[in-house]
This record gives C-alpha cells, structure tokens and sequence, in this order.
C-alpha cells in the first residue's frame, strides 16, 4: 500500500542473520538459531559467507585465521567442508535465500518469485553473477541488485519525499563483513549516486577476532596452553568477544568471563579478563585508519564527479547530513570515527541494521509501478575498459559514473 514493511521471520525477528548451520549432513538452519549453535557446533556453523564468494584462498587469511570451519580451494573457489560435504559459496547463499522466501511467502500466503537483492559496493561483475545464481537455484529471479549504501539513501530520500530543499549526504556504512561509504545527492525525490566505495577487509568480524586474539596470547602466556588448537574453545572466545564488543559500546569497561575453558593437571582453568574501550579502540586502530581512508577517497571521487545534474561539491565540507548503517555502527569508537571525518552530528533517522532493506522494498516499488515519486540515478562502482598489450587497461566508462551510460572507443590489432 505504498509503504515499505518489514516481515517478521519465524522467531519474531525483524532481521534474519546470514548465519548457517549443518545438523547433520543433510539439515541445515537459518540466522538465530544458526547464532545459537555456534557455540556448540562451530565446526559447521558459517557467517559472513559473502566475504568468500569469488575470492582466492590467499586472499581470505583473515577469515581462515582463529576459524573452526575447514576451508579449502578446488577449482579457483573456496569451499567450506561439513560433514565430509564440501559447499561452494554461493550454495550457502542459497540456502539463506530460500529461509527468506519461504518467510515471505508465510506471511503473504503467497508465491514469491522475485528479489532485490543488497550487495556490497566492492562486489565485482563475477560476485554479482554468482549472487543471481544463488538466487535462481531459490527460486528466485533478481529483479535488481543494488549496493547497501544506495539502498539506504533510498530510504533516506523516500523519508524526505515531502522535502523540496536539495541535500547532499554521505552513508557511513559498517557491517561484519565489510566497510561500504557513499555520497548522495537527494533533491526533489531523485536520489543520484556521486560515489561510492567499499573494503571488504575492515568488516567488524575483525574487531572481535582482535579481542580473540588477545585472549588466546594471554591464556597462552599464563597457563602455557594454546586455545587456537580447539575448536570449541574458540567458538566461546568469539561469542565472549562479540559480547564485550557490543557491552563496550555503551559501558567503559567490561568483563569478559569464560569458565572451564581448559584443563590441565591442576584442574579446570578459566579465561576471566577486564577489557577497557580505550584498549579496544587501541585493538582497531587500524580498522579506523581504512574507514577514514575509505570515506575520504568516496568525498573526493563525489568532488571530481560533480557535474551540471549535481549540486556543486567542493568540499567535505558541502555535505549536509551523515547516516550510520549497519549494527557495527553502535560502537562507541566507530561513531566518534564517523564524527571526526565529517566533522557533524550524525543523522539517526534510519535503524541501522532495516535501512538498506526498507531502500531495496522502494525500489522493488518503483520497479512495480506502485512507487512512483522517487527515482535512482545509480553509477557503476569500477571502472570498465579493455585490455591492451602488455595487461593494461584502457578505461572507457570511469567508476562512479552515473548509468545507464554509453561511451565508445575505437581500437586496432597491430
């Protein structure tokens, strides 16, 4: 009826955790519940499953450190082994996509046959292909793919849609698995992309397996004992990790408590440490590092972008409101990060976790016809061009151009 909804799961949860985990060789459950057995069955529990799709075993050393899945590579695709079964990425997708559809199609009592589906900014043409298959073996057929901090300026425009007076804002946009940032300009109804740019490496997975990888320096250093040996150990210093990351964004402090962890000749030993958020903030420094960079380098494309379509953007300074998306974005040090680059209050309009999906419900309308006073003028996140002699490439459309576009360039063999 002309306004997003957001559809409970089956466990009274308005989000639905990409989370998956194996029973057995053949049962497999969901988000929440998947959450719940990670403690349990680690080993067969997987998250952050995008983060592999489409990428070498080389490049996800993050990932196979302080991890109790085996990962492997066979055929230039990583592939996770459960139960003697060995599952590429893009089949766990699947499975998480048929747990949203058949959702769907409960509370609508309905057959869904159609998605927009959020994707990372940094996603490229293979991760985007691999996605729409994941998607056609749920029996779905993709619609749209639209990148989150696009999705959650649609949100964002379609809260202003009353709202004549032009604005320029940036998404600030941090989840478990990677960091996505953007400049928008929003004026009477159009939202228009100026930039956008993304680094799976800054995720907020690795801000817990920081704290992880104290625990384990210490315990090691007290008792002599290595806890990255045992898988189960590690599942419960992930989830005491996840939780005084969470506790710290509110609290100066925190406790972290682990009882009979391990066991030695003396008897049952325990992890039992204080963790401070300046000490935290000394774990991620780093990560904060990336994120400026990250949003700096989406600033300045938005400047060199600027064009007759845009409101003239000279600065960092022309932006006029900045919005935090994704439940990393409760940390205390990440908020006061964000503060910092841009130099402003942060706007909190928008849930940070419902955003990007509210965005991709709009546009599914728009694409419906029911939506009509809202439209998107996206731009293609790499550069696209061919390759010459010697590997190099030619650029013929340049990242952040507005689409659909058309350039042509003449070419000769030698």
């Amino acid at each position: 009826n002309g306004v997003p909804h957001i559809i409970q799961n089956g466990f009274g949860g308005r989000t639905t955790p990409s989370i998956v985990s194996f029973i057995n060789g053949n049962d497999a459950v969901v988000g929440q519940p998947a959450k719940h057995k990670f403690s349990t069955h680690s080993e067969s529990t997987i998250f952050s499953v995008h983060q592999l799709i489409s990428r070498k075993y080389s490049e996800i050393t993050e990932i196979v450190k302080l991890n109790s899945l085996k990962l492997s590579e066979k055929d230039d695709h990583i592939t996770v082994d459960i139960f003697d079964k060995h599952y590429i990425p893009q089949e766990i997708a699947t499975i998480i996509l048929k747990d949203l559809k058949k959702t769907a199609e409960n509370y609508l009592g309905d057959t869904v046959s159609g998605a927009i589906i959020t994707i990372p900014v940094y996603f490229n043409y293979i991760q985007t292909q691999i996605i729409r298959e994941a998607a056609k073996n749920a029996g779905l057929t993709v619609k749209r793919l639209i990148n989150g901090p696009a999705a959650a300026a649609m949100a964002y425009g379609f809260s202003l849609k009353d709202d004549k007076k032009e604005q320029i804002i940036a998404i600030f946009d941090l989840g478990g698995g990677g960091f996505n940032a953007g400049v928008f300009s929003i004026d009477e109804g159009v939202v228009e992309v100026l930039s956008i740019n993304g680094n799976p490496a800054l995720g907020s997975d690795n801000f817990n397996r920081r704290i992880v990888e104290w625990l384990i320096m210490e315990f090691r250093q007290e008792n002599d004992i290595d806890l990255s040996d045992n898988p189960m150990a590690l599942s419960r210093l992930w989830e005491a990790a996840e939780k005084a990351k969470i506790e710290l964004s509110v609290m100066n402090t925190t406790e972290i408590d682990i009882p009979f962890i391990a066991q030695n000749q003396s008897g049952s030993l325990h992890v039992k440490k204080i963790i401070s958020r300046e000490f935290f903030n000394q774990m991620i420094a780093e990560y904060l590092v990336g994120i400026k960079d990250c949003c700096l380098k989406a600033v300045n494309d938005a400047v060199k972008a600027r064009d007759a379509y845009s409101r003239k953007i000279t600065s960092i300074n022309d932006i006029d409101s900045v919005l935090l998306i994704g439940g990393a974005t409760r940390i205390h040090a990440i908020q006061q990060t964000a503060k910092d680059i841009f130099r402003k209050e942060l706007n909190r309009i928008l849930n940070p976790d419902e955003a990007p999906a509210i965005g991709a419900a709009i546009l599914g309308g728009i694409l419906a016809g029911d939506v009509k006073d809202i439209l998107l003028l996206d731009a293609v996140p790499f550069s696209i061009g061919i390759e010459i002699f010697g590997g190099v490439m030619i650029k013929i459309i340049p990242r952040n151009q507005t689409i659909p576009t058309k350039r042509s360039l003449i070419v000769t063999t030698w």
